[in-house]
């Protein structure tokens, strides 16, 4: 049985899916709940770097989408 998504659609959806609010709500609770713990802004600091590092990979994703989606399929939007 093939599969009707090819390998490269694969891939766009993957590194394009939303990533951003489950990391905003962890943010929040760490900095609201656990701000007294010794080396969480450590933690902090890391996670708003993925959230930043998530929504610059989509972004520049976009500007590739003719090459994993193919130009039929850009152009149909």
């Amino acid at each position: 049985h093939k599969s009707e998504v090819s390998f490269r659609e694969k891939v766009f959806m993957s590194l394009n899916i939303p990533k951003g609010i489950d990391v905003a709500v962890i943010i929040l609770i760490l900095t609201l709940y656990f701000q007294k713990y010794e080396g969480i802004d450590i933690i902090i600091n890391l996670c708003l770097l993925f959230s930043l590092y998530s929504i610059v990979l989509s972004n520049t994703l976009t500007i590739f989408t003719s090459f994993f989606l193919g130009k039929e399929n850009s152009e149909k939007k």
